[in-house]
């Protein structure tokens, strides 16, 4: 018995470093590579040598060659071979079992067989198994961070690697970028929980395992949202392209791919669940279905709920015709959608650039500045500008200001609120003095005249119901729906804001009068709709 005495306490003393080395909080990194991730010696658990993907030259004709060689050999092992990927030379396969359909994954998805019906998996080329054949869906590589593939089985997500490492079992609620985190792959939300997944491929909810105190809390609260931006033009984004369409000769589609939006973005309503009228050959060009996403602002208001702008764009078309689109979202601290107020544009590119923005006037009001056609006397599109209301509880509603210039009964403007884009027709002078040969059809203005500022100014004292003894304002605003003529004077109506925007408005009349034409900068062009 004495003799197994040195023995026993060595295995003691291997259990207690065991337990030390479970319970003890992570030393300071002392590297940051993408590629390898060196942890503390404490830290036994083996490290995953990260395989970096990008987009390879992708010839469509190999391609289809290796496919349709991939078919033969291993068709007869699945029921469906729907789309293929590849990645550093490699092809990789989507398949699935069960009802699939043609379509099923599509913009409207409105046709798709119920989930659950058909379960997805992935396999390489010579038909190992990558990922189970046993999900609801397979995203992008790359989408939502580099190397990294979302899967989706009942709701719930998980992740994995290229080489078939499950980075995540399905059973997560959330998994968000976190750029510029030292040793971060991307964020994680179970339930309440928030965590992290190491770039070493192990996944943590345990708030002593990293030093930023940041990924355990939603990314609203910890203001990570900065580091959110997704682009269908990255290099580390991977195309998913169908086997059945995609190499058909003389045709576009050959050049189309599916995009299976990211997670984070899609469960807030920023963006459709799939994109399939996007091509990653081209680059900055109409007809690309291109898909751009970045958090402009975020910000508290109301009992804690945080306010996401949001900025997305879609050139869906050649021709010039473009789709933008942007929303305002609220969230609560489980990074959950409450409210979204989404302003959209369709059209196509007019003498005024498409352009939306939006500007917090406080906590609790948005202004959204937007250029586009006009219901205007005089201009065909011109700079707009609309107000909406936030509620503690992150509800959004609109607030109806009348008129075409709300802003001079919400904030007291300065020369900014006179600026902008207004675009018009050419008057009968000015066609009169055009040659035949340059076809100018409209005129552009960088500001507005001296008659819009007057009708600017007349706006407030409409409002109010002010009875005009002016002919000329008495016929303008009888064609206003909202106009109640009322009152002889309103003046002890007027609020501070209203009587400070009506001196402005004065002021900026003065300094143009004698110099009009320097202010608006009237420019000339010619405009042809695509048809």
């Amino acid at each position: 018995m004495k003799n197994l005495w040195p023995l026993l306490l060595l295995i003691s003393f291997y259990f207690y470093q065991c337990a030390s080395t479970e319970t003890s909080q992570e030393a300071p990194f002392q590297t940051t590579s993408a590629d390898s991730i060196q942890f503390s010696k404490e830290n036994t658990a083996p490290t995953i040598k990260l395989v970096e993907t990008q987009r390879s030259n992708i010839n469509l004709k190999t391609i289809a060659a290796r496919t349709a060689a991939f078919e033969k050999q291993f068709g007869a092992f699945h029921q469906h071979i729907p789309y293929t990927m590849f990645i550093n030379n490699q092809l990789y396969f989507i398949v699935a079992t069960g009802d699939w359909k043609e379509d099923n994954w599509r913009d409207s998805n409105q046709n798709a067989a119920p989930k659950g019906s058909y379960k997805v998996g992935l396999v390489n080329e010579l038909n190992e198994t990558i990922i189970p054949i046993k999900y609801d869906k397979i995203y992008n590589m790359g989408g939502v961070a580099p190397n990294l593939m979302e899967v989706e089985l009942d709701g719930k997500l998980g992740a994995y690697d290229i080489v078939g490492n499950e980075l995540l079992k399905a059973e997560f609620d959330g998994i968000y970028p976190c750029n510029n985190v030292k040793n971060a792959w991307v964020q994680v939300r179970k339930g309440d929980q928030f965590g992290w997944l190491r770039t070493s491929g192990e996944v943590s909810l345990d708030t002593m395992s990293h030093y930023n105190k940041a990924l355990f809390k939603a990314q609203s609260v910890a203001n990570l949202l900065t580091n959110w931006s997704f682009d269908s033009n990255s290099e580390t984004l991977i195309p998913i392209f169908k086997t059945q369409r995609t190499f058909q000769k003389d045709s576009r589609v050959q050049q189309e791919a599916l995009l299976v939006l990211p997670s984070y973005l899609y469960q807030l309503g920023l963006v459709p669940e799939f994109r399939t009228e996007w091509s990653p050959f081209v680059r900055n060009g109409p007809g690309n279905g291109e898909t751009t996403a970045t958090i402009e602002t975020a910000r508290k208001t109301g009992n804690n709920q945080t306010v996401i702008s949001a900025f997305k764009q879609y050139i869906a078309a050649p021709r010039g015709y473009y789709e933008e689109r942007n929303d305002i979202i609220t969230v609560n601290e489980k990074m959950e959608k409450i409210d979204v107020l989404s302003i959209e544009h369709y059209g196509i590119q007019g003498p005024c650039s498409p352009d939306i923005r939006f500007r917090f006037i406080d906590d609790n009001t948005l202004e959204v500045m937007m250029i586009k056609a006009a219901h205007h006397p005089t201009y065909t599109m011109m700079t707009t500008y609309t107000y909406h209301h936030i509620s503690a509880n992150g509800k959004i509603s609109s607030i109806d200001v009348k008129g075409l210039y709300p802003f001079t009964r919400i904030l007291k403007i300065t020369d900014f609120y006179f600026k902008g884009c207004f675009s018009r027709d050419l008057t009968e002078e000015e066609r009169a003095t055009v040659k035949e040969d340059d076809y100018l059809n409209f005129a552009n203005l960088e500001h507005l005249t001296i008659d819009d500022l007057d009708v600017m100014r007349n706006e407030i004292y409409a409002a109010h119901g002010y009875i005009f003894t002016k002919k000329k304002w008495q016929d303008y605003f009888a064609k206003q729906a909202w106009y109640t003529p009322q009152f002889k004077n309103v003046d002890d109506q007027l609020s501070e804001i209203e009587k400070h925007n009506i001196r402005a408005i004065l002021n900026q009349k003065k300094k143009m009068e004698g110099h009009e034409a320097e202010f608006i900068n009237t420019t000339y062009g010619v405009f042809v709709a695509a048809g």
